[in-house]
């Protein structure tokens, strides 16, 4: 992956927040892409070297984070892109891409892929280009 694709996928996410983005985010967000299926916090926390404290806090702001509004009622402070649930088949509590993080999630992808035939495109045009030498 170049440089300018790593920038482009980093303002992807930067696009996301309402501030701004810290690395552990971009990392703790991509570990959760990576594993669709959902993933643990105890897993979460070994992929992207935080404490398990560490993770769950940063799990509720990429979540929902609710928060007393001064008006008496509460009000959601979290990013949406990410939700905690049960694993299928299992008690214990996994974290999941929210509707608003698979449609993120689906943009990383579509740029990913599109580097990807670019840099087809451009071995293609070179292999062409020494067989015409």
């Amino acid at each position: 992956m170049r440089i300018g694709q790593f920038r482009i996928i980093f303002e992807l996410i930067r696009s996301e927040f309402r501030s701004n983005v810290e690395a552990q985010f971009i990392s703790l967000l991509l570990a959760v892409i990576e594993y669709e299926q959902g993933i643990t916090h105890t897993e979460l926390a070994k992929q992207v070297g935080m404490s398990q404290p560490a993770t769950s806090k940063n799990c509720k702001i990429l979540g929902v984070q609710l928060k007393r509004s001064a008006k008496g009622g509460f009000v959601d402070q979290g990013l949406g892109l990410i939700e905690e649930r049960p694993l299928q088949g299992s008690t214990q509590k996994a974290v999941f891409l929210t509707k608003k993080g698979k449609v993120l999630a689906a943009k990383i992808e579509k740029e990913i892929i599109l580097e990807k035939k670019l840099e087809d495109l451009y071995t293609m045009r070179k292999d062409q280009d020494t067989k015409i030498k």
